[in-house]
């Protein structure tokens, strides 16, 4: 990841004047449930080199806290996963966290982002997306300009060539614009093609959409799509999670197209070629549960043969909004997600689940339920659980292998959850 910002301010003057106004100026910090200085730290925090989301959550786990991290409780050394380099530059950043290069390029984005309006949404935010809490690369925060409620609505991703026929780019205007006047969010790359038409379809039904970036927020990409950025941020948001100053780059992209993904119930690929970066996303949302639609061609047409392999490999053939739209509502229905559980249900659930856990911990030894109290009800890494269970326990590994095989332990991303 790049970790050098312009030495001046980035520019703000992609953002319309209403997002610049100084009314704004307070909301980044007042409306998040981070203080300024552990927004600081974990900005700073995303410009070490090789840092990832998965590292940065582990020792964000094995700390305890942002400010237990930054006050040197652990050893960067003592964290498993990490590589040389990274474990080296954490070491160094630790010893003297506000006195390094990344604390002041933090500090740097952080007036930025109060300057222009923007918003970061941590991952303990309410209206952080909520499908993009159950990934395991989940980033910690994430950038975003424009409407910070926008994660209110179901979305659904379009995604496709960035060279479509005309007939595809009229067919994905259409779908994007009766989906969100059934009241979907829209979300897509914003690169050109396909992604722009699914957001200037959205945004021509006077819907809301969402634009996932592979560069900084201050980083217009591609340039010749900043009006239609302009106007998504007056009708939805743009968001990334990547730091200022970063420029789009090829190997940025696959990051961007987990969270198009990641951030949807579904996601609809319009136009393939084999092979694609639209197929590298559909990829990651078979990989993350999450449906994926297919819209068939010519088979005569090379843009239509990753959509005829991802039908092959299971995908829903779809020809119009209509089949989205009733798979969407199985979807749903099924997560929960519309159809609401009357209070004397949700009771007597929780009774009966409560009923179903005593009986299933009755059967296990002390040891295995001592590791499951250690787990806890969040996600947690080896070092976490074992640091909480101190030498009450000889054989954590064997344990949780057996709770794993018994389907009371599952484990993704090195995370282990009940």
């Amino acid at each position: 990841m790049n970790n050098t910002i312009p030495n001046k301010t980035p520019s703000p003057l992609w953002l319309p004047r209403r997002f610049q106004a100084s009314d704004h100026a307070s909301n980044i910090v007042d409306d998040c449930p981070y203080s300024r200085e552990q927004l600081t730290a974990l900005i700073a925090l995303q410009h070490i080199e090789a840092l990832g989301p998965v590292s940065l959550s582990l020792l964000l786990a094995k700390a305890g806290s942002i400010e237990a991290l930054i006050d040197g409780a652990i050893d960067p050394v003592e964290v498993t996963g990490l590589r040389a380099p990274c474990r080296q530059e954490l070491q160094r950043f630790l010893r003297n966290p506000r006195g390094v290069q990344q604390w002041q390029l933090a500090e740097k984005s952080l007036e930025w982002l109060v300057q222009t309006g923007c918003h970061i949404l941590v991952r303990d935010d309410p209206r952080f997306p909520p499908l993009l809490k159950e990934l395991p690369d989940c980033p910690q925060l994430i950038y975003l300009a424009g409407q910070i409620n926008s994660f209110e609505l179901v979305s659904i991703s379009i995604v496709g060539t960035r060279k479509p026929s005309a007939g595809a780019v009229q067919f994905t205007e259409h779908l994007a614009a009766v989906l969100a006047e059934a009241g979907l969010l829209i979300t897509s790359g914003m690169a050109s093609g396909i992604d722009a038409a699914a957001h200037r379809g959205s945004l021509k039904a006077g819907g809301k959409t969402t634009a996932v970036w592979a560069a900084g927020l201050d980083v217009v990409y591609p340039k010749e799509n900043l009006s239609l950025a302009q106007s998504i941020i007056k009708n939805g948001c743009v968001i990334t999670e990547m730091p200022l100053g970063t420029a789009a780059k090829p190997i940025y992209f696959p990051r961007r197209n987990r969270l198009v993904s990641g951030i949807s119930l579904g996601v609809v690929v319009v136009q393939a070629a084999l092979p694609s970066g639209s197929l590298i996303t559909a990829n990651y949302a078979a990989e993350q549960n999450r449906e994926v639609f297919a819209v068939p061609g010519s088979i005569h047409n090379p843009l239509s043969a990753g959509c005829h392999q991802l039908i092959k490999e299971g995908a829903t053939l779809i020809e119009s909004a209509e089949d989205v739209l009733t798979s969407i509502k199985a979807l749903q229905l099924a997560q929960g997600l519309k159809a609401a559980e009357s209070e004397s249900d949700k009771e007597a659930n929780e009774v009966n689940l409560k009923q179903a856990e005593a009986e299933l911990l009755a059967g296990l030894s002390a040891e295995m339920r001592a590791v499951i109290d250690a787990i806890g009800y969040d996600p947690a890494p080896y070092e976490l659980i074992d640091a909480r269970l101190g030498a009450g326990v000889d054989n954590l590994s064997a344990i949780l292998v057996d709770l794993e095989l018994q389907g009371i332990v599952t484990v993704v991303g090195g995370l282990y959850s009940r």
